[in-house]
């Protein structure tokens, strides 16, 4: 028997003499399992990857796990955090990672944000710019109460406008000062 995309050819019904449809029948299913177990095994693979970036402990306001800012340029950077840290409260956190691993960077600067919990306690008023330089990605993420002067937008405004340009030309320390600049 010759078998058709829909039909198995020179098996007939008896009533009507069409030929029958039975491989329809058989591929719709399988097709459908394989569409689900396709769909779990992303998702799998996707957890499995969250997992595999680890979390760093904050352990100073400028973590490069790079190597790409000299000692210098991280102590200037964390004294101007550390100034506003003393005038106004609020808490700035910079982290610089190789690679996410293809872990889309919203995930992960989410759960780096519950990690280190910056900001004062029921002020929520913690930044974190997280640079993952490999994947030539960066984010913002702002904490509840700095949402009014420091909008998604304008998040987004200083990363797009002031640091990205800096990080193109090679000038890593600058971008990252000037974003502070922008952000105190």
């Amino acid at each position: 028997l010759a078998v058709s995309f829909l039909n198995v050819e020179g098996v007939q019904n008896r009533r009507t003499d069409r030929p029958v449809r039975l491989l329809g029948l058989v591929v719709r299913p399988i097709i459908h399992c394989l569409r689900i177990c396709l769909v779990a095994v992303c998702f799998l693979v996707g957890l499995r990857s969250a997992e595999e970036v680890p979390l760093p402990d904050l352990e100073r306001p400028v973590m490069d796990q790079t190597g790409t800012l000299t000692d210098s340029e991280i102590q200037s950077l964390e004294s101007k955090i550390l100034a506003l840290q003393n005038d106004q409260g609020s808490q700035i956190g910079i982290l610089i990672i190789p690679t996410l691993d293809g872990i889309p960077i919203e995930d992960f600067s989410i759960r780096l944000a519950d990690k280190w919990k910056l900001g004062r306690k029921g002020v929520d008023d913690g930044v974190i710019i997280i640079v993952a330089k490999n994947d030539r990605t960066m984010r913002i993420e702002v904490g509840y109460g700095l949402e009014g002067p420091i909008p998604d937008a304008k998040a987004n405004r200083i990363v797009e406008l002031i640091i990205a340009p800096r990080f193109k030309q090679g000038e890593f320390y600058e971008g990252l000062d000037a974003g502070l600049d922008a952000i105190i």
